[in-house]
């Protein structure tokens, strides 16, 4: 407390008990500054106002150590405390220009010295400002007076939702209602780059029409950055802070967030939406210790599991658990992809469908459709019981037969087909190891010799371009659709159908930082997709190895091979089974953004279908979600699959029976798909017992 604040708290305790009479005359010959004077009247309007009926109980004129009241500055009038928290206080205003209430945030008095925790504080209204979605705190002016940081937000007339905790402990569907759009909005922020890393209780807002709003992104943080660890003495428990490298509150973050020097991702903050999850259905957090080291030796621990629900709370269904526990797991791979896939795993709950947390089996999938249309179901009963039960059983078994053969037939054309398209790149591969390993590019490579390798590099593609050069078939068209040479820095050098490409910094690409940690001289990578910036917009991939002086990488020689090109490779599509190839997107920016090179299509590292019967040209892509391809013991067979490219194509809606398999070492997988009823034919199959049953 400064020494003015100091001189008008003495000043205010001794005229408070004088008639208002005896305190104007006692500030007149008080010979105190104006600013005193000034002070103390502000401390004496307050205390009037917390005398009305506005205010139950008067409020103290400092909390902890800050004003519970500020002098009016700029547009900002009758600012009054509303709270704090380990970085920041936030005042209610009236702000003039605007005609409507604010919240008023700025950084605690003690905090105004360090630069480290200004800058911290700068960041949630950037991180903030770039959010536009219902359900987050909007932004309205970001300033600074008087050398104080500050901004100003949309102030909700309600609650937090750690004050309202009792009324969802009772009502999961009420919970679940809440948590969907909070899911979405955190889903919002990732899309736009921003990780919440704080999400609490506390930091969910309920207006008084009952919409939640996402607030509090102190801590917020851009992925793909480092952070700056701020040390302070302040207990974590319960509070948001940032301590030793670790960020948030502790009983609501993940394991790799209490460990310092973990990756923080947006699976991250989908933990954070389970940790919310489980506390509404628990009346608590999942983990909770007596102590800070405790707590955080609980959440690091990956066999220290949280309490099921259903214990505690015996109106949390399996499903519902399956969900929250799913978003909680300790291996950030095993949680939800996303926050959206999270939300539309909690709308299918709501809705009474199947999750991707928990599998169905048949009885319980006929189970849940009879509770979602109970007449419907009613009426097949009733004429189910007409019918012999022994043919009804005998339809059962064959149908689970011929379903288990097809999946068994799928798995095994899917195998082929990834098998052949490895052969194909090994193929592929091979021509370019051995280019990589002629003396002639070693040594114009050690050189730098531009228009030397720019000749190299369109000789080598006109060679391979060639039917009768014996490296393809007769009749078939190049594979390659350019080649390229890169320094050791990245830096390209040569291009084959664009000479002007030389010096083209490409140090930031994922085949560049793949192939230059290559050690074998033969070794050859297949790197990520991603999509030209030629005419033809294509989607394709490189064909990568690196050009080796002895031990010493001097280079990288590359070769691309477009989606069109790919297609030609994989089985010829039957009239049943479709064949399907997903990849997956590099997305990597550049260092200088550059609107030519489009890296912001799809979110980095996410699987995309990249051929398809539906596709005419190799430009177009359809995202595919981990779980369609793989589970926990490998890739997928599934005879209840829905095809993502149905969104967009009504010919590919409906049930399919589908299987996977992984390319060799790379990071494509094949899919085999075939109709489910042109494949198994039910009704041929329910039907057969009846015509061979004899009473």
């Amino acid at each position: 407390m400064t020494d003015l604040e100091n001189r008008a708290m003495d000043l205010f305790v001794e005229v408070l008990a004088l008639s208002p009479e005896q305190r104007a005359a006692r500030l007149r010959s008080a010979g105190e500054a104006p600013e005193v004077r000034s002070r103390v009247e502000q401390l004496l309007a307050a205390d009037r106002e917390a005398a009305t009926a506005e205010f139950l109980e008067p409020s103290p004129a400092w909390i902890d150590g800050i004003p519970t009241t500020l002098p009016d500055f700029g547009p900002y009038q009758r600012i009054r405390y509303l709270g704090h928290g380990g970085m920041g206080v936030v005042y209610r205003a009236f702000d003039s220009e605007l005609g409507i209430e604010v919240a008023l945030k700025t950084i605690l008095p003690r905090d105004l010295g360090n630069p480290n925790v200004i800058g911290v504080f700068k960041t949630e209204p950037q991180s903030m400002a770039r959010l536009s979605d219902l359900n987050i705190i909007r932004v309205y002016r970001v300033d600074q007076h008087d050398g104080r940081p500050y901004f100003t937000m949309e102030l909700i007339d309600g609650t937090s939702l750690n004050r309202r905790l009792d009324e969802y402990r009772d009502d999961p569907r009420a919970a679940v209602e809440l948590l969907v759009p909070v899911a979405r909005a955190i889903h919002h922020a990732h899309q736009r780059g921003i990780l919440h890393r704080d999400l609490k209780l506390a930091n969910i807002l309920l207006d008084r029409k009952g919409r939640p709003l996402v607030t509090d992104f102190g801590l917020a943080k851009q992925i793909g950055t480092d952070d700056e660890s701020i040390a302070t003495a302040a207990d974590l428990v319960g509070v948001s802070q940032v301590f030793q490298g670790i960020f948030g509150t502790v009983q609501y973050m993940s394991p790799e967030q209490a460990t310092p020097g973990k990756e923080v991702t947006t699976v991250s903050d989908v933990y954070g939406l389970g940790a919310v999850l489980y506390a509404l259905l628990m009346g608590r957090p999942p983990f909770q210790a007596e102590s800070l080291e405790a707590t955080l030796a609980q959440v690091r621990d990956p066999n220290d599991l949280p309490d099921p629900p259903h214990r505690s709370n015996p109106r949390v269904d399996p499903d519902l658990e399956a969900i929250c526990l799913k978003c909680l797991a300790k291996d950030p791979a095993k949680r939800y992809r996303s926050a959206e896939g999270l939300a539309k795993d909690l709308e299918r709950w709501r809705d009474g469908k199947e999750s991707s947390a928990l599998k169905w089996d048949r009885p319980y999938q006929l189970w849940r459709w009879c509770k979602r249309h109970p007449w419907r179901a009613t009426a097949i009963v009733a004429a189910l019981l007409m019918l012999a039960l022994v043919p009804t059983v005998v339809a059962v078994a064959l149908l689970k037969e011929r379903e288990a053969q097809v999946l068994g037939t799928s798995k095994l054309l899917a195998e082929s087909a990834a098998s052949t398209f490895d052969a194909h790149l090994r193929h592929l591969a091979s021509a370019v190891v051995r280019e990589s390993r002629e003396p002639q590019l070693l040594r114009q490579l050690a050189a730098k010799e531009g228009k030397e390798l720019q000749g190299l590099v369109e000789r080598v593609s006109a060679f391979y371009g060639k039917a009768e050069n014996g490296f393809i078939r007769q009749g078939e068209r190049n594979r390659f659709a350019s080649w390229f040479i890169l320094d050791d820095v990245g830096r390209m050098l040569a291009h084959s159908r664009n000479a002007d490409h030389g010096n083209l910094d490409l140090s930031w690409r994922g085949y560049f930082q793949k192939a230059s940690t290559l050690k074998d001289i033969e070794a050859v990578c297949v790197p990520r997709i991603w999509k030209a910036r030629t005419a033809d917009k294509h989607y394709r991939f490189g064909i990568v190895a690196p050009v080796r002086d002895g031990k010493v990488t001097v280079g990288v020689l590359a070769a691309t091979v477009t989606m069109d090109s790919a297609g030609e490779i994989l089985l010829p599509q039957g009239s049943l089974q479709k064949v399907v190839l997903v990849g997956r997107w590099d997305g990597t920016p550049p260092p200088e953004p550059n609107p030519d090179i489009p890296t912001d299509i799809h979110p980095r590292g996410e699987r995309l279908i990249l051929l398809h019967p539906a596709f005419d040209r190799g430009d177009l892509a359809v995202p595919i979600h981990d779980e369609q391809l793989f589970e926990e013991a490998g890739p997928r067979t599934d005879d209840s699959y829905q095809d993502p490219v149905a969104r967009s194509d009504p010919r590919f809606a409906g049930r399919w029976v589908a299987a996977s398999a992984p390319v060799g070492d790379t990071e494509f997988v094949v899919v085999v798909q075939q109709h489910h009823d042109q494949a198994v034919q039910p009704f041929a199959i329910l039907f057969l017992p009846l015509l061979l049953w004899e009473p």
